[in-house]
């Protein structure tokens, strides 16, 4: 299939599983644009914008999807790949570490939908 002309949101697009998901979009023809908060990979030959959004961050959501409104013609599908994760045993995890795995897993994927959903 070719979806030549629609566009793609892939948070956490710079890595791993994340990275992997906006390749094969933009193979298949979507402008992609792919977030990321510490490592920026660039990719403009394959159809990858990126665009530096910490999810956890309503502000930094809403930053992004006010350049996608004002960029693109539409929003065609969503893709939420950012997440955090901690080698170890929870009870080990200080309150800083749950508050930020909870609001880049959680919050981020909420705010983004809710974006998306707008």
């Amino acid at each position: 299939m070719n979806f030549k002309g629609k566009t793609a949101l892939v948070t956490g697009a710079s890595k791993g599983i994340g990275r992997q998901i906006a390749l094969t979009l933009a193979q298949n023809g979507y402008t992609v644009i792919g977030t990321y908060n510490s490592t920026l990979v660039e990719d403009a030959e394959n159809n990858i914008i990126y665009k530096k959004c910490n999810v956890a961050d309503y502000a930094d959501v809403a930053d992004l999807f006010a350049y996608i409104k004002d960029n693109h013609k539409t929003l065609d599908a969503v893709v939420n790949c950012a997440g955090i994760s901690w080698v170890g045993l929870l009870q080990d995890m200080t309150e800083e570490q749950i508050a930020k795995l909870v609001g880049v897993n959680l919050n981020g994927t909420i705010y983004v939908c809710q974006q998306a959903a707008d």
